[in-house]
């Protein structure tokens, strides 16, 4: 069957089978590769994209209903965006990205099977040089980063708790 859709503002037209999960249609078919299948049970958000502007999560979706529709990926928030730049990303990847350093990675970075993953994770969003396959080089690169937003964290934490202390000294609410 063919699907006539809009993605990221080109329209597309693609031949898919009447199974074909619109997940599929943008990663196999359309090569975008940033709406990912995390989960495989729709629990983790990794494939959500915008359907006429309504959150979608593309792996339980088939393609044949987005035929004339307008579909938003993660690539289509800041087309412009040169990947090796993250101050050009859209605040969304630009927080996801924070995201991923600060609270994901440093949780399986020691799993030996996630380091070619992370590896390739960081190439992609430009922490990392392809040509470098220093696995250490990635674990300094994931320590630098958690550090200074420990170091943000902190200093919000100390601001706000000032804010609390005034409050409580002068009898208003914080």
């Amino acid at each position: 069957m063919r699907v006539n859709v809009t993605v990221n503002g080109t329209a597309r037209s693609v031949d898919v089978e009447d199974r074909t999960l619109l997940v599929h249609l943008l990663r196999e078919n359309l090569g975008l590769t940033a709406t990912n299948i995390g989960c495989d049970t729709t629990s983790c958000g990794a494939c959500t994209v915008l359907v006429d502007g309504e959150s979608v999560k593309s792996c339980t979706m088939l393609a044949a209903p987005a035929e004339g529709r307008d579909v938003v990926t993660l690539e289509g928030l800041s087309p412009d965006a040169d990947p090796a730049t993250p101050s050009t990303w859209h605040p969304v990847q630009q927080a996801f990205r924070q995201l991923l350093f600060s609270r994901i990675v440093p949780c399986v970075r020691d799993i030996g099977l996630w380091g070619p993953k992370v590896q390739r994770a960081y190439v992609d969003l430009g922490v990392m040089d392809a040509a470098d396959s220093d696995l250490d080089a990635l674990m300094r690169a994931d320590e630098d980063i958690a550090d200074q937003m420990e170091r943000e964290h902190a200093a919000e934490l100390a601001a706000r708790k000032q804010e609390v202390d005034a409050a409580i000294a002068s009898g208003t609410e914080a």
